[in-house]
Order: structure tokens, then C-alpha cells, then sequence
């Protein structure tokens, strides 16, 4: 019996834009679960219009695109989850968050 030789896999190498693309179809994936998860509402106050996804880790301190680390606020919340009027307490893993505003 005769072997074949088979060419070796060639390591994919990704340009920056392909690379850009792949993260953004990741992310549009990833905000299209979170939608269904939260049920087009905020988490905060259960509003259902002008909703922006909040990170609980900010992409700018290495948080990341994923279901556990985002969620569902109105444009009212997400504005006082950034101004730290409102904190966040618990683990969006397991859909336990707890919100608590603070005393003015």
C-alpha cells in the first residue's frame, strides 16, 4: 500500500484588517447574545429603548468582548454606571448582578 504525502498545514496569517474583521464578527456575535440574554432590556431598571451594552470591565483596562464581562443598559444607567453613581455587584456568568445606587 502506497502512502500519500500530504503538504504540511501553512500557519494561517491573518492581516490587520482580516484580523479586525474576525474580532468585529466575534463582537456583533457576542452583543447578539447578550440582546437575547437580557431580553432587549436594561439590567439596571428594565427599560427597553435606547440601550447601549456596558462593559464591567472597560475594553481600556484589557475587558473583554465576551458574555460574562457585558450587559444591557438604558442610556440613563449607562451614563450613571460610568459616572459611579451606580455600582455592580456580583457575576454576570451566572446572571447575578446586583445594582446598588449610591447616596447623593
Amino acid at each position: 500500500m502506497r502512502s500519500l504525502l500530504l503538504p504540511k498545514p501553512v500557519p494561517r496569517i491573518l492581516t490587520h484588517e482580516a484580523e479586525k474583521r474576525a474580532k468585529e464578527k466575534h463582537a456583533r456575535l457576542v452583543m447578539a447574545e447578550v440582546r437575547k440574554r437580557d431580553g432587549s432590556r436594561c439590567r439596571v431598571c428594565g427599560q427597553a429603548g435606547r440601550l447601549h451594552f456596558h462593559h464591567l470591565w472597560y475594553r481600556s483596562l484589557g475587558g473583554r468582548d465576551t458574555t460574562s464581562n457585558i450587559f444591557m443598559a438604558c442610556a440613563k444607567c449607562h451614563q450613571l454606571l460610568h459616572a459611579h453613581w451606580i455600582d455592580v455587584f456580583g457575576s454576570n456568568a451566572n446572571g447575578r448582578l446586583v445594582f446598588k445606587r449610591q447616596k447623593s
